[in-house]
C-alpha cells in the first residue's frame, strides 16, 4: 500500500493554525453558500492530488508536495519567531533579520503560484503555447495532420515544476522590497485568512516586478505583513479597530470564495458588512471547453492557409497568452 500524501493544503497548515484560538479549529465562511462553518483546520483549504506528479516509472508521486513542504518549513519557523518577538515589543531589526524575511518572501511567492486558481492559469497558458508550436512545426515540417484526432495534452509534473522554476526567477526581483509588520490588540476583530493567502497590489503589470508592488500577506490572527517596492524605511505599526476592516476588505481582494477566522461572530459581522465577490475560480468544465476552442483555433488556422506558410503571432491576453494569424503586411512579432 503507497504511503504517498494525497490531502494538499493549498493554504498551508502551520498558517491556518495562526488563525486558531486552539490550533486545531476554526471557522470558515463560504461566499456560494452564505455559511460560517467550525471546521479542523486540516480541513480548511485542502485539495486531494493537487501537487500530484508522475514518478519516471509513470506512477503518481508526492515528491513535489514534499519539495513544497521543504520551502514551508523556514517559512513556518521564521513567521513562528516574528509572532513571539513582536509580543515581546522588540524593535523591527530584531523582529525579522534579513535571512528570515527571504524565507518568507520565498513563500510567499511559492503561496501565490501553488492556489487551485494560479495552477489552471498557468496550464491555459502552456496550451495556448504548445498548440502555437505544433502549429509551426506542422507547417514548417510540410507534415500532414488529421482535424479529427489533432490533439495535444499537458504532462501535469512538467507544469509543476514550471511554477517552481518560475518562483526561482521571480525570487531575486523581490530582494529590494522593504517589510512593514502591521499589528493590532483588538478584543473583537481579527485579520481574516482568505484561500489565496498572499495579495499582490500594483498597477499597470508585471506582478512581482511592479514598480510599486505591495505584498499582503496575514501570518495570524493580529499580525499583517507588507512588503512594499519603494518605501523608504521599515516600521513596526499598531493600528486601532477602526482600520482592521479596511486592511481586511484589502486581504479579500483576491480570494475565490473561503474566509477562515479564529472568531465565528467577527466573521459573521465581516462577511455581512463588507459583501466582498470572490474571483471566479476556472471549473475542469470551463478547462476542457477552452482547450476545445484552442485546438479549433489551430485547425482552424492550418485549414485556412491552404499549405501556404504565414506567421503566428503571440500577444498577451486576460488568460495569458493567445495567438493570432498575422494579417498580410503585419510586422508584429
Amino acid at each position: 500500500m503507497s504511503n504517498r500524501s494525497i490531502r494538499h493544503h493549498y493554504v498551508s497548515n502551520f498558517l491556518c493554525k495562526n488563525f486558531s484560538t486552539n490550533k486545531k479549529t476554526f471557522y470558515r465562511f463560504e461566499f456560494a453558500t452564505k455559511k460560517i462553518l467550525k471546521l479542523s483546520v486540516r480541513d480548511g483549504f485542502v485539495k486531494n492530488d493537487l501537487y500530484t506528479v508522475l514518478d519516471k516509472a509513470g506512477q503518481k508521486s508526492d515528491a513535489l508536495e514534499k519539495l513544497l513542504g521543504e520551502i514551508e518549513a523556514p517559512a513556518a519557523k521564521a513567521i513562528s519567531t516574528i509572532i513571539e518577538r513582536i509580543g515581546a515589543g522588540k524593535d523591527i531589526e530584531d523582529v525579522i533579520p534579513y535571512p528570515m524575511r527571504l524565507d518568507i518572501l520565498n513563500f510567499c511567492i511559492l503561496s501565490h503560484s501553488r492556489t487551485p486558481k494560479n495552477i489552471i492559469r498557468i496550464n491555459l497558458m502552456t496550451l495556448r503555447m504548445m498548440y502555437a508550436a505544433s502549429y509551426l512545426h506542422l507547417t514548417a515540417k510540410k507534415m500532414e495532420y488529421d482535424a479529427s484526432t489533432f490533439t495535444l495534452s499537458i504532462d501535469p509534473t512538467t507544469i509543476m515544476l514550471n511554477c517552481i522554476a518560475a518562483g526561482v526567477k521571480i525570487f531575486p526581483a523581490c530582494l529590494d522590497l522593504t517589510a512593514t509588520i502591521v499589528f493590532h490588540e483588538s478584543t473583537s476583530k481579527r485579520f481574516v485568512l482568505p484561500d489565496q493567502p498572499v495579495v499582490l497590489e500594483y498597477t499597470g503589470r508585471g506582478e512581482f516586478t511592479a514598480h510599486d508592488l505591495k505584498i499582503l500577506f496575514p501570518v495570524s490572527s493580529h499580525i499583517l505583513m507588507i512588503f512594499s517596492r519603494g518605501e523608504s524605511a521599515e516600521k513596526i505599526l499598531k493600528i486601532g479597530d477602526d482600520e482592521i476592516d479596511a486592511y481586511n476588505t484589502r486581504l479579500c481582494a483576491s480570494y475565490y470564495g473561503l474566509l477562515a477566522c479564529e472568531s465565528e461572530d467577527y466573521l459573521k459581522y465581516f462577511s455581512e458588512s463588507f459583501p466582498v465577490n470572490p474571483t471566479h475560480l476556472p471549473t475542469n468544465e470551463e478547462f476542457e471547453r477552452e482547450k476545445e476552442v484552442m485546438k479549433n483555433e489551430v485547425i482552424g488556422l492550418i485549414k485556412e492557409s491552404n499549405g501556404k506558410p504565414f506567421e503566428l503571432l503571440l500577444r498577451s491576453s486576460k488568460d495569458g497568452i493567445e495567438f493570432y494569424r498575422a494579417a498580410e503586411g503585419d510586422t508584429e512579432s
